[in-house]
């Protein structure tokens, strides 16, 4: 087993945008133009893939109540979630916050974060009323 040194670089997750989504990566280096093409490409056909499957399934009333808003998403969100969990976390922490607030102006949030989700808004880019 390799021994660690101080001076070996520190393996870091960070956030990389793929064409307009954010990734979570993992490693050491940054990602050069070569990388970051390749993992637009891996994320626009995982995308297609999953919509092409979504495409194939009918879906009942009951399994659109508990599933995410989110057009091309189609993954169960919890009881009581307005989005399933991965979509939740690619939201601004200030909108996450702002739409876990249970007060008067609650619904109107959830209306708000609705209407961006069918306008096409990137999850990224939501913003939410306090």
């Amino acid at each position: 087993m390799p021994e660690h040194h101080d001076s070996d670089p520190t393996d870091t997750c960070r956030i990389v945008d793929a064409n307009g989504t954010p990734i979570r990566v993992h490693g050491t280096g940054d990602l050069d133009d070569t990388d970051r093409a390749m993992l637009g490409e891996i994320v626009a056909a995982a995308q297609r893939r999953h919509e092409q499957e979504q495409e194939q399934q009918p879906v009942t009333v009951e399994q659109a109540a508990r599933t995410c808003p989110r057009p091309g998403c189609g993954r169960r969100k919890a009881a009581g979630h307005y989005l399933c969990t991965g979509c939740w976390w690619r939201l601004p922490r200030h909108a996450r916050l702002a739409l876990s607030r249970k007060d008067e102006r609650a619904v109107r949030r959830l209306a708000d974060l609705l209407d961006q989700i069918r306008m096409g808004v990137p999850l990224h880019k939501v913003r939410v009323q306090p």
